[in-house]
């Protein structure tokens, strides 16, 4: 049974999927866990010699893909991650014109920053959600852009807060790190202003 699809919409995801599976070490990663079963990230230092940073920032991508996961588990007198494999079989469709707006990243979090701002400007409010509809009333692109960022928000959800972050640092502090209360001063999602607490160490 396929349990991981991803669509034609989602054109981040297939990226990031690509990407994972075609670099040696997940690769590495992705077999030991196939044979292993659950391991720590310690577990797999052993089997795999990089540093814990490198080891991790691999560990995220694969989860992040949605093909890998986690669960707390006792070692000793710690709680630590084991990673497992999630999914083996994965069925994903490609729109190649959607598919090619969504494979410069750092185009589409320029393109986040100044969907915050219309937003905020032209709406009043940075809502939980986007709709693909309203991006490309707000931004004047195309579907296709408008699919990518939609879906790029939603994979790097951390990319939007650590915007909000730094655009609103210095009001938070003023509104005495009260959710609801920046929610309605700044014109962001009650969901958004908590993330942003938590980001910023306040929450």
């Amino acid at each position: 049974m396929i349990k991981l699809i991803i669509r034609r919409n989602e054109p981040v995801k297939a990226w990031l999927l690509i990407e994972a599976i075609k670099e040696e070490t997940r690769q590495n990663i992705i077999r030991l866990l196939i044979e292993k079963g659950e391991l720590t990230l310690t577990d797999i230092q052993k089997e795999i010699p990089k540093t814990l940073p490198t080891l991790l920032f691999h560990m995220n991508l694969l989860e992040k893909t949605g093909i890998i996961s986690w669960r707390l588990v006792k070692r000793g007198k710690k709680n630590v991650k084991a990673y497992f494999l999630k999914e083996k079989l994965v069925k994903m469709e490609v729109d190649i014109e959607v598919f090619s707006r969504a494979v410069n990243l750092k185009q589409l979090k320029e393109l986040v920053k100044k969907m915050i701002d219309a937003y905020l400007q032209k709406k009043k409010f940075l809502p939980r959600r986007f709709s693909i509809n309203e991006i490309m009333e707000i931004l004047g692109t195309d579907v296709y852009t408008a699919t990518a960022l939609k879906d790029y928000v939603e994979t790097f959800e951390e990319t939007l807060i650590e915007i909000l972050g730094e655009k609103f640092s210095d009001k938070i502090v003023q509104l005495e790190k009260d959710p609801e209360r920046i929610s309605q001063q700044l014109g962001i999602d009650l969901y958004w202003s908590i993330k942003l607490l938590k980001h910023l160490k306040l929450l």
